[in-house]
């Protein structure tokens, strides 16, 4: 796993918060020292998810964690979220994912209603290539829901929240 620091990035505007973590939009510093695996990320739409403080401590939270991790290391496929690297910097895990930025399969259920056939055919080819290679490696998700399949601007469907 490539090893990044907290201090590579500059954070933006807060993307999600959950039970245990929080997903920041960040940046590649441009000012100042950055890790070389860092560096290689300039230009890339990234986000960064971090451990809550209030849970670090938990030794079955931050192993779910670092399977998650894991798990998105060993996932390389176009419909799934790519994974570039994590670290723990003074016990707070956290990784370096791609940034995807057209919402997800709910929000589009909720705002456009039900899909047409062929849309939704073309979802699912898309969803069943990404479990089938999360299968190919011994995973499963465990939580396939709209709200984890996430859409890039090009219409590509990418699965997450592993």
């Amino acid at each position: 796993m490539p090893h990044l620091c907290l201090d590579d990035f500059d954070f933006g505007v807060v993307l999600g918060v959950g039970t245990v973590g929080t997903i920041y939009d960040v940046q590649v510093r441009q000012e100042g020292m950055v890790s070389p695996a860092a560096q290689q990320l300039r230009g890339e739409d990234l986000a960064l998810k971090k451990l809550h403080p209030a849970v670090c401590q938990d030794p079955l939270i931050t192993a779910r964690f670092r399977r998650e991790i894991l798990i998105l290391e060993r996932l390389q496929h176009p419909n799934i979220v790519s994974y570039f690297g994590g670290g723990n910097e003074d016990g707070q895990l956290f990784y370096v994912m791609e940034r995807v930025d057209g919402g997800t399969v709910k929000e589009l259920l909720e705002s456009s209603g039900p899909l047409s056939w062929p849309v939704v055919v073309d979802i699912a080819r898309q969803i069943c290539s990404a479990l089938q290679c999360a299968h190919n490696h011994g995973v499963i998700h465990r939580d396939l829901k709209p709200g984890n399949l996430f859409l890039t601007r090009d219409a590509r469907v990418k699965l997450g929240d592993f």
